[in-house]
């Protein structure tokens, strides 16, 4: 078996190393020792960390010629990469030597996937390979759930979607409007009424953990404008924000929102329309 010089991975040539990589993410059993007896082939002892990215390959899968160009200009990027190819998929083990290290931004990655005409989904950080089944499911489902929810764009970060897919899971078992906070229902209908942004400024508050500098940059307002609301916030409903589980509850009822309601979820314009067409009203909270 011929090994990259250096710390690099091992090039997927032989058929025993892409077999083991595709039995993993299959989820099919071997026995242990045979198991890591080929891990170590791999040569992954210098790499502490991992990323799944799958390429949906289905658009250009009768170009030969495209598909090859697609995987040197993924080689370029990531020249560590382990990759495979499973039914329209081209499927990239991305290794990093430094736990913590960034992967890929969605600005990156975008333009090329634009250029082929294909879409990729990224799971999150793990440090176990044995782990890469899961992890692959992860990458689809952020593909999944971006699309569900009407998100424009080519590249989807499973990290972006964590909460999605857990309210995706519970749909099925329980009425997730049931599980917002009401508090919600007279922040809308105080804005309805004096056409304030006081449910948008909630909802940056509790997405920047209270970070003024962050929030007034997302809301185009002044830091006293934010500070001045937020006590507002707190008049209207009684909400005690120092509160960690009360503010994770209430970032839950935002994401729920969004969820079942994704055509109403950025922007300004979105938020008003949350407002005006009481949206949140209709949960039966």
């Amino acid at each position: 078996l011929v090994m990259e010089r250096g710390e690099r991975p091992m090039k997927l040539q032989t058929g025993i190393c892409k077999k083991v990589l595709m039995d993993l993410i299959n989820g099919e059993r071997q026995k242990d020792g045979l198991m890591e007896e080929r891990l170590s082939m791999l040569n992954l002892k210098s790499f502490h960390q991992f990323y799944v990215m799958t390429v949906l390959t289905e658009n250009i899968k009768s170009s030969p010629r495209k598909l090859k160009e697609l995987e040197l200009a993924l080689r370029k990027i990531f020249p560590d990469r382990l990759s495979l190819d499973k039914e329209g998929q081209h499927i990239l083990v991305l290794p990093f030597k430094k736990a913590g290290q960034e992967c890929v931004q969605a600005d990156e990655m975008s333009p090329l996937l634009e250029t082929f005409g294909v879409v990729a989904g990224l799971s999150e950080t793990f440090e176990n390979i044995r782990e890469i089944g899961r992890h692959y499911g992860e990458s689809m489902r952020a593909i999944e759930l971006g699309r569900c929810l009407g998100k424009n764009g080519v590249f989807y970060r499973y990290e972006d979607y964590y909460f999605f897919s857990l309210l995706n899971a519970a749909e099925a078992q329980v009425v997730l409007s049931e599980y917002c906070r009401p508090e919600l229902i007279k922040i809308q209908a105080y804005d309805k009424s004096h056409g304030t942004e006081y449910l948008r400024t909630l909802h940056a508050y509790l997405k920047f953990a209270g970070n003024t500098g962050d929030i007034s940059k997302l809301l185009f307002a002044h830091r006293n404008t934010i500070i001045c609301r937020m006590k507002k916030i707190r008049e209207i409903t009684g909400l005690d924000l120092s509160d960690g589980e009360l503010c994770f509850k209430l970032f839950l009822s935002f994401k729920i929102i969004e969820f079942q309601y994704p055509e109403y979820a950025t922007g300004s314009e979105a938020w008003r329309n949350i407002v005006q067409n009481n949206r949140i009203k209709e949960a039966t909270f």
